[in-house]
This record gives C-alpha cells, sequence and structure tokens, in this order.
C-alpha cells in the first residue's frame, strides 16, 4: 500500500463525475416527486436536500489526507456514509405531511443515483490507480548506456 502514495487520484475527473451524478439525481428525484403527485414545494425540498448531500461528494476532491492513492477509497467512502446520513437527517426535518410518499421516494431515487454512480465511479478509478502501480513495477529497469 506503500506504493500508492506514489500515484496522484485523479481529483477533477471525480468531481467532473460528481457534478454530473448530482445533476442527474436532483433531475431524477424532482422528476419522480412530480410524477407522484407532489407538489412543487415538495419537489423544490428534495432538489435542496439532494444538493446539500451532493456538496459532501465533492470532499475527496478537496482533502488532501495522506499520500497520494492510499486513501483514496476510504475517502469516498466516508464521504459516501457521510452524504447519505445527512441527506436522510435533512429529509427527516424537511418530510411534508401530506406528501410523504413522493417525498420520500424521490429523495431516495436521487440517493440511489449518486450512490451507483460515485461507486461505479470510485472502483473504476482505483482499478486504473492498482493498474497504473502494477504497470510501474512490471516495466524493466533500464540500466544507463555506457558511452
Amino acid at each position: 500500500m506503500g506504493d500508492l502514495a506514489l500515484i496522484q487520484p485523479p481529483r477533477a475527473r471525480h468531481a467532473a463525475i460528481t457534478a454530473a451524478s448530482a445533476l442527474g439525481a436532483v433531475a431524477i428525484g424532482v422528476g419522480l416527486t412530480l410524477f407522484l403527485g407532489g407538489r412543487s414545494q415538495t419537489a423544490g425540498l428534495v432538489a435542496a436536500v439532494l444538493v446539500a448531500g451532493s456538496i459532501v461528494s465533492f470532499l475527496p476532491c478537496l482533502l488532501r489526507v495522506g499520500e497520494g492513492a492510499s486513501v483514496w477509497g476510504l475517502l469516498i467512502l466516508g464521504a459516501s456514509m457521510f452524504r447519505a446520513f445527512l441527506t436522510l437527517g435533512l429529509g427527516l426535518g424537511f418530510a411534508l405531511e401530506g406528501e410523504s410518499k413522493p417525498f420520500w421516494v424521490g429523495l431516495l431515487a436521487g440517493l440511489g443515483v449518486l450512490l451507483v454512480v460515485e461507486t461505479g465511479a470510485a472502483v473504476a478509478q482505483i482499478a486504473r490507480m492498482e493498474r497504473e502501480l502494477s504497470g510501474r513495477a512490471s516495466a524493466p529497469v533500464q540500466e544507463p548506456r555506457a558511452s
């Protein structure tokens, strides 16, 4: 695991994927809320809660904990867990009487999109870093030529 410190995690790529998944999550969450008969106020609350939760997903891009990629996966896992608890906690605070089903279905659908996209992206990025690391380890060492 010490060699992973030599590889820098793809922070910019992760930020772009996070932004795209956040937009998709909000669109699906709001769309599903409205489809199930929720009012625009309910859809707005779903959007606000999902945006607040999505901001947490950017933490691995901003934090420089440890060296290189050695803790990258743990940062993503921690941000994902924090996002889920924050979003569900905010949801409990904002849940509207009478529109509970559209609110929760929309919110959970958006959270599901974030989870699936973020997890898939993290696995792909970590696998790419591992391949890069194994490529470095298997590359033959070239000795300098005598002139």
